[in-house]
């Protein structure tokens, strides 16, 4: 998803930007990059410190900045934090630009390393990992997550290619995968049937 430049405001509105680009970026950028680029601009805007800021809505000075560097997802639990100190709308922005975004900026160069990886180890006591669910599976976690229309056939798409670490010609990557038996037998509609399928083929 690409969002155009919007400023969220302390109104808890989110209104057209002026012409200004944001440091290091031009043209249009993806919702998560704009997310993280407004929260250290705030902050900055305030001239207060990553230790500063993480005490007002009390987290460490650290989570702050390897948000800012976009290393650690900006979920709902901070944003919200942020909104309700400063009076913000980031969890408004979050809702509307960044769920159902195929590819967040945080998780890039994850995904990056995993399309380099011989072997991963995955733990899951919940759902099946998303390197071995079906297409089915995948449409039916997302959906339930409020992920619908062209970004949902699109988060779709990133993780059913993410999958292609295992057809490799050369080298194709190994997963260990710990799964809760429970997780293989608890499905949304005929998911349950696909997740044990997807298993059952890896």
């Amino acid at each position: 998803m690409v969002a155009t430049r919007a400023w969220v405001t302390a109104s808890n509105t989110i209104t057209p930007a002026d012409t200004r680009d944001f440091e290091g970026c031009e043209g249009l950028v993806s919702g998560s990059e704009y997310l993280i680029s407004e929260l250290r601009r705030v902050r900055q805007s305030m001239n207060l410190t990553q230790d500063s800021w993480g005490e007002r809505i009390h987290f460490s000075a650290r989570h702050v900045g390897s948000i800012e560097r976009g290393e650690r997802p900006a979920l709902p639990d901070y944003l919200n934090s942020v909104d309700k100190v400063f009076g913000t709308a980031f969890g408004k922005f979050y809702r509307e630009f960044i769920i159902g975004e195929h590819a967040p900026i945080w998780l890039r160069s994850f995904i990056e390393h995993e399309g380099q990886a011989s072997l991963i180890r995955a733990f899951q006591p919940l759902v099946i990992p998303g390197l071995l669910q079906t297409e089915a599976y995948a449409r039916a976690v997302l959906t339930s997550f409020g992920i619908h229309g062209e970004a949902l056939e699109s988060a779709i798409s990133t993780r059913l290619r993410r999958q292609e670490i295992f057809k490799r010609a050369s080298k194709p990557c190994h997963l260990a995968a710990v799964i809760d038996e429970a997780a293989l037998n608890r499905g949304a509609g005929r998911a349950g049937s696909h997740a044990r399928a997807a298993h059952g083929a890896r």
